[in-house]
């Protein structure tokens, strides 16, 4: 047994050290990877007026930035509010103490959310405690391979609202994993789950409905019911954090994407399809303007928030109900983009790629990254610019999960949840027009995550010894 014990504790440590030197290499060795401002950073550093320093070009799109300093003209006041401010002081706290009490270096967010991402490993590591050593090697190998290089790493030298995201998902899958699957997980399991699905759901109001659809998985432990309630209200009280504070005018920006951009264009009668909506017909003159652009209306805070009432969320999916081609058009779209190995983004038949790389290092605009990229390439040659095989792809991997898993209720429970989720973070995608290739983000890493599940309940049921598939007490989970 001991010897066992020391065998796993060197595999194990050894994984944990090849994830660092990743993290490490992307992070902090130069060229150091990032990922191009979208106009998301100025959300989180605009309360301290910190603005990117002067480049030759734009900030957004083409190059990273990673210095910033004091700028009255990006003092913003954003008023949505989540877990990512208690990450971001802590990379602020960092960056006081190692660089500079007035400009800050983005790579301290890169030691925050990297740390988080690494504690997400190690809670994956413990949970595959339960699991026979082969099947632990496999999981290990294989989340390392699909998750841990260009496509997600530069995210966390980053402010991004996805990065904290991304950052915490394996961790929350992997404790809710062991309380819903084991008999015996105790309530520190439980807290853990619950404290990292709290931070998942605080994290980003896109992705509190993952968070919320976990909550019945902590309701078939035997812990005590006050243990499960507390654990379910804290996760309530971070999806309630993001989504409370989410400003009104935030949400018709996404929408009016969605329509004027998307949709419209593709209508003969445009004033007649806005009748049918609180939206004045002479708006259609606004047809295939996204919400930013200088002549639209939204540029005026007030605006803003008129439209917002005018069309919000619940008028858009009313919209998709009384005209399924417009929400097919949004839902290929989407599916199109996704089918990428990372965020694409076209606007006015352009397509833009968030580089990687700071301007300084002469490569060209929007030059991306492939360090360590072993399935992306594989599955943008495959589905790349293909939505109908994508979408093809997305539901063979959730069927393969379905067959290949072990039987139990509590597994088909976390099935369930996975599923949802999935569903859930592509259709809250469906409620904006233009940025749908970011927000789809977490979506396309879940659905890595359940790739690596399927690999790993193939090898369980088609590769194991007969004595590993009889060890019960270990394979539950």
């Amino acid at each position: 047994m001991r010897n066992w014990l020391n065998q796993r504790n060197k595999i194990d440590f050894a994984f944990c050290a090849a994830i660092l030197l990743l993290l490490i290499w992307q992070l902090f060795v130069p060229p150091v990877l990032s990922v191009a401002n979208d106009h998301d950073f100025e959300k989180i550093l605009g309360p301290l007026c910190l603005g990117p320093i002067a480049t030759n070009n734009t900030p957004y799109f083409d190059y990273t930035v990673l210095h910033f300093a004091y700028d009255p003209d990006f003092c913003i006041n954003w008023p949505m509010r989540t877990t990512n401010e208690a990450a971001f002081h802590a990379g602020l706290w960092l960056n006081h103490i190692f660089y500079s009490k007035t400009d800050f270096d983005l790579r301290f967010m890169g030691v925050i959310y990297g740390l988080i991402f690494f504690a997400g490993f190690v809670t994956l590591q413990r949970a595959l405690r339960y699991v026979p050593l082969r099947l632990s090697i496999v999981a290990q190998a294989t989340w390392i391979a699909v998750v841990c290089n260009a496509v997600y790493v530069p995210l966390f030298n980053t402010l991004y609202f996805d990065a904290l995201s991304l950052a915490t998902l394996t961790g929350a899958l992997a404790a809710l994993g062991v309380v819903a699957l084991r008999k015996d997980a105790g309530i520190g399991w439980i807290a853990v789950a619950s404290l990292w699905l709290a931070i998942l759901a605080g994290s980003k109001s896109q992705h509190a409905p993952l968070a919320l659809l976990c909550i019945p998985a902590l309701w078939i432990t035997r812990s005590a019911k006050l243990t499960r309630l507390a654990a379910s209200l804290l996760i309530i009280a971070g999806a309630w954090l993001s989504l409370s504070t989410m400003p009104r005018f935030y949400q018709g920006e996404a929408t009016f994407n969605a329509l004027f951009y998307r949709i419209l264009p593709t209508v003969p009668d445009r004033p007649a399809y806005l009748a049918e909506t609180r939206i004045p017909p002479s708006w259609a003159q606004y047809s295939g303007e996204v919400a930013f652009a200088e002549d639209v209306p939204l540029r005026d805070p007030d605006w803003e928030v008129r439209f917002g009432d005018w069309f919000g969320p619940e008028a858009l999916i009313r919209l998709y109900l009384r005209h399924p081609a417009a929400a097919w058009l949004i839902a290929r779209e989407n599916l199109d983009e996704a089918s990428m190995d990372r965020v694409r983004i076209r606007m006015s038949g352009v397509a833009h790629r968030l580089g990687n790389y700071d301007e300084s290092l002469g490569r060209p605009p929007q030059s991306i990254s492939h360090f360590f990229t072993i399935w992306a390439p594989i599955k943008e040659a495959i589905f790349g610019d293909h939505p109908l095989v994508y979408a093809a792809f997305i539901v063979l991997v959730i069927v393969l999960a379905w067959i290949l898993a072990p039987p139990g209720r509590p597994m088909r429970l976390l099935l369930v949840i996975v599923t949802l989720s999935l569903g859930a973070e592509f259709a809250i995608c469906m409620l904006d027009g233009a940025d749908g290739g970011r927000h789809l983000t977490l979506f396309s890493f879940l659905l890595d995550l359940l790739v690596c599940a399927d690999a790993v309940f193939a090898v369980r049921k088609f590769a194991l010894k007969p004595a590993e598939s009889a060890d019960t007490a270990r394979l539950a989970s």
